[in-house]
């Protein structure tokens, strides 16, 4: 679809972002999807003429000094990791009106999840092999600077398609991921995953 034109002011909410400018940084160009923080966006990062993917925390959500907290961290969690494995995380910021959002990068292809849904009885044990296998390079960078991603899921699994048609695996959402003390060990957190991850 053609980009709406780029209206004037701030975006009022987190709905309804298409053709608003973010910080004068970001023009959005289109609804991709929706989740449990709020929308995703196609954008255009202004000045590098990039095309971006743009997480906005939901209006209602931003009320919650723990949701705000748990967005902050995703962003904090992904933005040192470099693994070509983990998607790539560009900023996290703040509009006028206080609307949050995170930008990053853009990916073409589908979860984990969805594939498994259509063809999970024919997926050959070397291609499940192969897709964990580069899952773990991902996790095992996280490992090093401290961080568990703690949701690893057919969902947060993507199979992204490059240019020339490979497909590469990508671990997404690092929203509920626990920092940890590099002098602490990370087998220590095994057993209260579980309990923090509802609060």
């Amino acid at each position: 679809p053609t980009p709406a034109a780029p209206a004037a002011g701030p975006p009022p909410s987190g709905e309804g972002l298409v053709g608003h400018k973010l910080n004068n940084r970001y023009l959005v160009e289109q609804h991709i999807g929706e989740g449990g923080f709020g929308d995703v966006y196609k954008a255009k990062q202004i000045q590098m003429n990039r095309e971006v993917a743009i997480k906005v925390l939901s209006p209602a959500m931003s009320k919650d000094p723990k949701l705000v907290e748990r967005f902050r961290r995703e962003a904090q969690a992904a933005c040192n990791l470099r693994d070509p494995h983990t998607i790539i995380t560009y900023d996290f910021a703040q509009t006028d009106n206080e609307l949050l959002y995170i930008a990053m990068e853009l990916l073409q292809g589908e979860a984990l999840f969805d594939v498994m849904e259509r063809e999970a009885q024919g997926m050959l044990p070397s291609r499940v092999v192969g897709i964990l296998e580069q899952c773990c390079p991902s996790l095992g960078e996280a490992h090093l600077q401290g961080i568990v991603h703690r949701d690893i899921k057919p969902e947060n699994i993507f199979l992204a398609r490059l240019a020339s048609g490979e497909t590469v695996v990508k671990i997404v959402d690092f929203g509920i991921s626990k920092a940890m003390h590099p002098e602490q060990n990370i087998s220590l957190y095994a057993s209260d995953a579980g309990d923090e991850m509802l609060t």
